[in-house]
C-alpha cells in the first residue's frame, strides 16, 4: 500500500517542483533540473527497496502455500502482471486420465464388440492409458480367451494387434484403417466435441516384423474422454472473476 502510494505521489509534486522553480521562482533550466530530481530522490523513503523487497518475499511464501515454487522475488511481481493464461487442458484442468464414455458398433452386435474388447484390454501384453481405460471399464471381467502372440502399440505406427486363438483384433487411431466418409464423419463427431475415439476390429493376417497388418474389418468406436479435475470449474470461475483471459 505504501509502495502503491508513493508511486501515485512522486510524479505530481515532481511536476509541481518543476513548474515552481522554472515559472514562479525563475530559476535557469539547469538548477531547475538539478533541484526537482534532488527534491524527488529525498522524497523516496529511505527503505523503499527493503520493502519492496519484503512485499515479494511476502508474496512468495503465500504462493507456497498453494503448492507454487517461486524461482525469484520478481516472479511475484511478473505473474501479477498476467492477463492471459493457455490451458493444454490434458493434465491440467483434467486428471491426465480417460474414461470410457460410448462403444459405437459398426456392422457387428454390440454383445460381440464388447466381449473382444473386454478380452483385448484384460491381456496385459500392451498397456497404455487408452487400455487402462477400457479394462476399467470392464473391471468385473476376467480373461477367458487364449492369447498368442502380438504387436505393441506405437505412436509413429498408432495401432496395436493382439492375436488370440480365437482371432486377430486391432486397436487403433480411426484415421489409420477408417477412410469410408460415412464412418469418418461419425466418429469426426465425437472428435469434434473434445473426445478421444479409437477403432477397434479384426484383421485376417499380420507380419510381426514387418510390423504390417492386412484385411482389417471395423467392428466399432470406443469414446474416451479426460476426467476433470474437481476443482476445476471453481479455477475457471476464479480466473474469469479476475479479468483474465483463458486460451
Amino acid at each position: 500500500m505504501v509502495i502503491r502510494l508513493v508511486t501515485y505521489l512522486v510524479i505530481p509534486v515532481a511536476t509541481a517542483l518543476f513548474i515552481k522553480e522554472m515559472f514562479i521562482s525563475h530559476t535557469s533550466y539547469e538548477e531547475t533540473i538539478l533541484s526537482t530530481v534532488a527534491a524527488t530522490i529525498g522524497f523516496i523513503p529511505s527503505g523503499f527497496v527493503l520493502l519492496t523487497s519484503l512485499v515479494m518475499f511476502k508474496g512468495a511464501i503465500k504462493l507456497s502455500f498453494y503448492n507454487s515454487l517461486v524461482q525469484d522475488l520478481y516472479s511475484t511481481e511478473k505473474l501479477a502482471r498476467v492477463d492471459t493464461i493457455c490451458f493444454d487442458k490434458t493434465g491440467t484442468l483434467t486428471m491426465g486420465r480417460f474414461d470410457v464414455t460410448n462403444i459405437i458398433e459398426v456392422d457387428c452386435n454390440k454383445e460381440v464388440l464388447e466381449k473382444a474388447l473386454s478380452e483385448y484390454a484384460a491381456c496385459d501384453f500392451d498397456k497404455n492409458s487408452t487400455i487402462l481405460a477400457i479394462r476399467s471399464y470392464f473391471k468385473k471381467y476376467t480373461s477367458r480367451w487364449h492369447f498368442k502372440d502380438g504387436i505393441a502399440f506405437s505412436s509413429k505406427r498408432k495401432w496395436s494387434l493382439l492375436d488370440f486363438e480365437e482371432g486377430k483384433y486391432v486397436l487403433c487411431a480411426p484415421e489409420i484403417f477408417v477412410k469410408d466418409p460415412a464412418l469418418v464423419s461419425r466418429y469426426k463427431k465425437a472428435v469434434n466435441s473434445g473426445a478421444r475415439v479409437v477403432a477397434f476390429g479384426k484383421c485376417d493376417d499380420y507380419i510381426k516384423d514387418e510390423k504390417n497388418i492386412s484385411g482389417f474389418k471395423l467392428m466399432g468406436f470406443v469414446v474416451l474422454r479426460d476426467t476433470l479435475r474437481d476443482n476445476a470449474a471453481d479455477t475457471i470461475s476464479y480466473l474469469e472473476s479476475q479479468k483474465m483471459d483463458i486460451k
